[in-house]
C-alpha cells in the first residue's frame, strides 16, 4: 500500500473523515512512530477505523492503525 497515490487510496478506502497538514496533529497521531514518519509526511488522512495515512505530496509514505491489538 505504501507508495500508492492519493487517488488510488481514495478508490480503495473512499474519502477520509479528516485531512490535516498540521504537524502537531500529525505528531500526536503518530506517537512514538513520528520520528521516521515525520521525515517525509506533509499531510495525514484519518479514517474512523483508526487508520492514519501519511502523504508526501501525492505519494503515500506511511500507515498507522491505532487502537488495535497487533497482529499475532
Amino acid at each position: 500500500m505504501v507508495g500508492m497515490q492519493k487517488d488510488e487510496v481514495a478508490l480503495l478506502l473512499e474519502q477520509p473523515d479528516r485531512v490535516t497538514s498540521d504537524e502537531a496533529a500529525m505528531r500526536a497521531a503518530a506517537g512514538r512512530f513520528w520520528e521516521p514518519i515525520g521525515r517525509h509526511a506533509k499531510e495525514m488522512w484519518t479514517y474512523p477505523s483508526g487508520w492514519r495515512l501519511y502523504f508526501d505530496g501525492d505519494r503515500l509514505v506511511d500507515v498507522i492503525v491505532a487502537d488495535r491489538s497487533p497482529l499475532e
